[in-house]
């Protein structure tokens, strides 16, 4: 019933407002108006073109472009020059949000060349528009301050001729009404008595109206609030029961694999010391089984590092330090760091990674991100294989791309979804190296709070590639500019 008033209470209010202006002033329609419904495209849209419109709004800019495509040759085959530059502008949104500048720029051109031939004002407008539109994606923020200028000069432009219009058409009419002034003149000071009361009767209203729509607004206001703050609990309660859940879960996995991969090791070691106390192995044997030994030994003391370092990272006991990485130098660590144990399985390791790759993030973490996807590439390649870590990056990115390649087995495509999950999904190596599974898990979480993704590509033994982006360094930092600029601004 409360709603019931407040709507009546509304639409009652904005009926006075309307019939008050009514009252109060003479009709007339705004010069800004005039231009741009004078100047309007009034050609129909073609399925293709109204199917684009439609994709581009859900953000299917690939498919919105093929659509917009063929809806363009129609026009073409027409003639229609004004649907042509129609489909060029929603092109180049399509193209902007795809980030495919150069694509976007020749559009443009194109629109430009079919102004010449057909200046509609509307479409002159929203031509500069997307001039401006693209120098903002583009980060030309001096250019597109330029433009924005050339467009309100335009837009002056426009009003100013259509100002002359109505002055012209204003003394024309004067010239000839001049001569009953004479014979009226009583007549219009009681018609301006008259609308003077009017105006002052039109103000009144409005001033109640305005008085009960803040009454009104405030009222719904505080009810909005209370609303918004009641929804976001009970989103945050929700979110804390499946953070909950989650954790229970990865608390039994991780018992899980400590009972397994770490007792199982240690049980070996175990019995193999007792063997060789009582004297029963033979010096042979005892060389075999050291060399087998030590591996596990090596295996567990890494799992267990990983294991570490990432349970503290859940309790929030390790803090992100960005800061401005080399990652041609990174790399060079990490080859130096696995040389011996490529040389062991007599593989080739090489740093590709170009030196201009400068990235925003915490270094101790993406060391380990490194050194774990090259410790599993060497686990599944074959003696005299080839691993390659390689980074990439154009100066207009915001994200470089890291990887590391090997020419081993690959994985299962079965296998692939479950590697950076909880289910801790591992497999023996190529000369029966073991692993827990928590690596990969340990790479996707670092790469994720460093603001980077991580995923992968494999093929059944012709071998796997790992990628994970990051912030370019130059990029980032910009954009911390910008947020501290409008943060100073507001």
């Amino acid at each position: 019933m409360h709603r019931f008033y407040t709507m009546a209470s509304l639409i009652f209010g904005f009926l006075i407002l309307h019939v008050g202006f009514l009252m109060a002033s003479p009709t007339y329609i705004s010069i800004e108006d005039e231009y741009l419904e004078g100047g309007s495209n009034t050609i129909e849209n073609t399925p293709e073109e109204l199917k684009g419109i439609s994709l581009f709004k859900k953000g299917k800019y690939e498919a919105s472009i093929v659509s917009l495509e063929q809806a363009l040759k129609d026009f073409q085959k027409s003639g229609n020059k004004i649907g042509e530059i129609r489909i060029n502008l929603e092109l180049v949104n399509n193209y902007i949000s795809l980030h495919q500048f150069d694509k976007a720029g020749l559009n443009l051109e194109l629109i430009q060349f079919y102004l010449k031939e057909t200046p509609k004002s509307d479409l002159v407008l929203e031509f500069k528009n997307a001039q401006i539109a693209l120098e903002v994606a583009k980060g030309d923020y001096k250019t597109a301050y330029h433009l924005s200028q050339e467009l309100n000069r335009y837009k002056d432009s426009l009003f100013e001729e259509e100002r002359k219009k109505h002055f012209v058409g204003s003394v024309m009419v004067g010239s000839d009404e001049k001569k009953k002034i004479s014979h009226e003149e009583a007549k219009n000071q009681i018609l301006e008595t008259r609308q003077r009361y009017t105006l002052l009767i039109g103000i009144l209203l409005v001033t109640l109206l305005m008085v009960g729509l803040i009454f009104l607004y405030s009222l719904y206001r505080s009810k909005r609030h209370a609303f918004t703050i009641t929804e976001n609990a009970n989103i945050l309660i929700h979110q804390k029961n499946e953070e909950l859940e989650r954790l229970n879960q990865l608390k039994n996995k991780l018992f899980s694999i400590i009972a397994h991969d770490v007792r199982s090791p240690l049980n070996n070691l175990a019995g193999v010391l007792s063997l060789i106390g009582q004297g029963v192995l033979q010096h042979d044997e005892v060389q075999q089984i050291t060399g087998k030994l030590t591996s596990n030994v090596k295996e567990t003391t890494n799992f267990l590092d990983n294991l570490l370092i990432w349970s503290r990272s859940q309790m929030n006991g390790i803090r992100i330090h960005l800061q401005e990485l080399d990652m041609y130098k990174l790399a060079n660590e990490t080859v130096e760091v696995f040389r011996f144990q490529c040389e062991e399985k007599k593989l080739t390791l090489e740093n590709h990674v170009q030196d201009t790759v400068f990235v925003y993030a915490d270094r101790e973490m993406i060391r380990m991100v490194l050194r774990n996807l090259v410790s599993n590439a060497i686990k599944f390649s074959i003696p005299g294989g080839t691993i390659l870590i390689k980074g990439t990056a154009k100066a207009e990115d915001d994200f470089a791309v890291i990887s590391v390649s090997d020419d081993g087995i690959g994985v299962k495509k079965e296998f692939q979804d479950k590697l950076f999950g909880i289910d801790n999904y591992t497999t023996v190596g190529t000369m029966e190296e073991k692993g827990s599974g928590i690596g990969l898990m340990l790479c996707r979480d670092f790469v994720e709070r460093n603001g980077g993704k991580i995923w992968m590509e494999s093929t059944q033994n012709k071998g796997s590639n790992f990628y994970f982006s990051l912030p370019q360094y130059h990029m980032a930092k910009r954009d911390e500019g910008i947020k501290n600029l409008l943060a100073d601004i507001l």
